[in-house]
Protein backbone atom coordinates (compact mmCIF):
# COMPACT_ATOMS: atom_id res chain seq x y z
CA UNK A 1 0.00 0.00 0.00
CA UNK A 2 2.50 2.62 0.53
CA UNK A 3 4.32 2.04 -2.54
CA UNK A 4 1.25 2.58 -4.48
CA UNK A 5 0.84 5.57 -2.66
CA UNK A 6 4.62 6.77 -3.08
CA UNK A 7 3.67 6.37 -6.97
CA UNK A 8 0.18 8.31 -6.79
CA UNK A 9 2.30 10.72 -4.84
CA UNK A 10 5.13 11.05 -6.86
CA UNK A 11 2.91 11.56 -10.48
CA UNK A 12 0.35 13.90 -8.70
CA UNK A 13 3.61 16.32 -8.03
CA UNK A 14 4.46 15.83 -11.63
CA UNK A 15 1.29 17.57 -12.27
CA UNK A 16 1.68 20.04 -9.68
CA UNK A 17 5.07 21.46 -11.67
CA UNK A 18 2.93 22.78 -14.33
CA UNK A 19 2.10 19.51 -16.61
CA UNK A 20 -1.63 18.91 -16.39
CA UNK A 21 -2.73 16.85 -19.33
CA UNK A 22 0.69 16.39 -20.39
CA UNK A 23 1.99 12.74 -21.79
CA UNK A 24 3.50 10.60 -19.47
CA UNK A 25 5.59 7.60 -20.68
CA UNK A 26 8.03 5.22 -19.82
CA UNK A 27 11.49 6.42 -20.42
CA UNK A 28 12.01 3.26 -22.41
CA UNK A 29 9.52 3.60 -24.09
CA UNK A 30 10.92 6.97 -26.44
CA UNK A 31 13.26 6.78 -29.41
CA UNK A 32 17.06 8.82 -28.74
CA UNK A 33 17.95 10.39 -31.47
CA UNK A 34 21.47 12.28 -30.43
CA UNK A 35 20.16 14.18 -27.49
CA UNK A 36 16.51 14.51 -28.97
CA UNK A 37 13.69 12.11 -27.48
CA UNK A 38 11.29 10.95 -29.48
CA UNK A 39 7.70 9.61 -29.14
CA UNK A 40 7.64 6.21 -30.45
CA UNK A 41 4.31 6.51 -32.32
CA UNK A 42 4.96 10.52 -33.98
CA UNK A 43 8.83 10.01 -34.17
CA UNK A 44 8.07 13.97 -33.44
CA UNK A 45 10.70 15.45 -30.25
CA UNK A 46 8.39 14.73 -27.15
CA UNK A 47 6.87 17.21 -24.32
CA UNK A 48 6.16 15.93 -21.02
CA UNK A 49 6.92 13.45 -18.37
CA UNK A 50 8.87 10.57 -18.31
CA UNK A 51 9.72 7.41 -15.98
CA UNK A 52 10.78 4.86 -14.97
CA UNK A 53 9.72 2.06 -12.27
CA UNK A 54 11.70 -0.13 -9.51
CA UNK A 55 8.73 -2.58 -9.90
CA UNK A 56 5.20 -2.03 -11.04
CA UNK A 57 4.38 0.18 -7.93
CA UNK A 58 7.47 1.89 -7.15
CA UNK A 59 8.72 5.15 -9.03
CA UNK A 60 12.72 5.15 -9.91
CA UNK A 61 13.24 8.46 -11.77
CA UNK A 62 10.79 11.13 -13.77
CA UNK A 63 11.87 13.91 -15.61
CA UNK A 64 9.72 16.48 -17.39
CA UNK A 65 10.94 16.63 -21.25
CA UNK A 66 10.30 19.98 -23.65
CA UNK A 67 10.77 19.33 -27.24
CA UNK A 68 12.78 16.32 -27.25
CA UNK A 69 14.88 17.63 -24.51
CA UNK A 70 14.95 16.91 -20.21
CA UNK A 71 14.43 20.40 -19.30
CA UNK A 72 12.95 21.18 -15.94
CA UNK A 73 13.01 18.99 -13.12
CA UNK A 74 13.94 15.42 -12.51
CA UNK A 75 13.50 13.44 -9.54
CA UNK A 76 15.26 10.00 -8.26
CA UNK A 77 13.77 7.82 -5.66
CA UNK A 78 15.49 4.87 -3.63
CA UNK A 79 13.95 1.28 -3.73
CA UNK A 80 11.93 2.04 -0.40
CA UNK A 81 9.73 5.18 -2.40
CA UNK A 82 11.67 8.17 -0.40
CA UNK A 83 13.31 10.82 -2.53
CA UNK A 84 16.71 10.51 -3.42
CA UNK A 85 18.26 13.41 -5.44
CA UNK A 86 16.21 16.59 -7.18
CA UNK A 87 17.74 18.29 -10.26
CA UNK A 88 17.67 21.04 -12.27
CA UNK A 89 17.57 20.48 -16.10
CA UNK A 90 18.03 23.14 -18.55
CA UNK A 91 18.21 21.80 -22.47
CA UNK A 92 19.45 18.96 -21.60
CA UNK A 93 22.41 19.94 -18.94
CA UNK A 94 22.17 20.49 -15.41
CA UNK A 95 21.03 23.57 -14.51
CA UNK A 96 19.73 25.35 -11.11
CA UNK A 97 19.97 23.40 -7.65
CA UNK A 98 21.00 19.90 -7.45
CA UNK A 99 19.77 17.88 -3.98
CA UNK A 100 20.86 14.42 -3.40
CA UNK A 101 19.93 12.77 -0.06
CA UNK A 102 21.06 9.71 2.00
CA UNK A 103 18.21 6.73 1.99
CA UNK A 104 17.92 8.28 5.56
CA UNK A 105 16.38 11.18 4.34
CA UNK A 106 19.41 13.37 5.47
CA UNK A 107 21.00 15.76 2.47
CA UNK A 108 24.25 14.77 1.18
CA UNK A 109 24.74 17.03 -1.34
CA UNK A 110 23.67 20.96 -2.63
CA UNK A 111 25.28 21.96 -5.38
CA UNK A 112 24.41 25.09 -7.98
CA UNK A 113 24.52 24.63 -11.69
CA UNK A 114 24.87 27.36 -14.37
CA UNK A 115 24.76 24.83 -17.57
CA UNK A 116 26.05 22.19 -16.69
CA UNK A 117 28.76 24.06 -14.64
CA UNK A 118 29.14 24.67 -10.89
CA UNK A 119 28.44 28.10 -9.89
CA UNK A 120 27.13 29.36 -6.47
CA UNK A 121 26.53 27.29 -3.27
CA UNK A 122 28.32 23.85 -2.73
CA UNK A 123 27.54 21.67 0.21
CA UNK A 124 27.96 18.11 0.84
CA UNK A 125 27.46 16.60 4.49
CA UNK A 126 28.29 13.06 5.99
CA UNK A 127 25.08 10.75 6.66
CA UNK A 128 25.12 11.83 10.34
CA UNK A 129 24.82 15.56 8.99
CA UNK A 130 28.26 16.22 9.77
CA UNK A 131 29.39 19.33 7.07
CA UNK A 132 32.33 17.33 4.70
CA UNK A 133 32.97 19.88 1.89
CA UNK A 134 31.24 23.75 1.85
CA UNK A 135 32.13 26.75 -0.20
CA UNK A 136 30.94 28.36 -3.67
CA UNK A 137 32.23 27.72 -7.04
CA UNK A 138 32.46 30.10 -9.59
CA UNK A 139 31.96 28.24 -13.49
CA UNK A 140 33.44 25.62 -12.04
CA UNK A 141 36.36 27.35 -9.74
CA UNK A 142 36.43 27.22 -6.20
CA UNK A 143 36.48 30.83 -5.03
CA UNK A 144 36.52 32.17 -0.86
CA UNK A 145 36.86 30.57 1.85
CA UNK A 146 35.50 26.67 2.46
CA UNK A 147 35.51 23.58 3.44
CA UNK A 148 37.09 20.85 2.11
CA UNK A 149 37.34 17.50 3.28
CA UNK A 150 36.24 18.86 6.94
CA UNK A 151 39.38 21.16 6.80
CA UNK A 152 38.82 24.76 5.93
CA UNK A 153 40.81 26.02 2.58
CA UNK A 154 41.13 29.36 1.23
CA UNK A 155 40.86 30.09 -2.53
CA UNK A 156 41.15 33.29 -4.35
CA UNK A 157 37.93 35.83 -3.86
CA UNK A 158 34.39 35.26 -5.62
CA UNK A 159 33.87 37.83 -7.52
CA UNK A 160 30.97 40.38 -6.66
Amino acid sequence: MKKILMLVVALTAVGSVGLEGQDRIEMDDLVQRGMILLHPSTMKPYSGVAYTMHDPNTVKTWVEIVDGKRHGIMETYFSGGQLESRVGLRNNELHGLILQYYDNGQLETKIEMVSGVAHGVIESYQKDGTVWNKGTMNMGKPCGEGIEDGQVKRYPPCPR
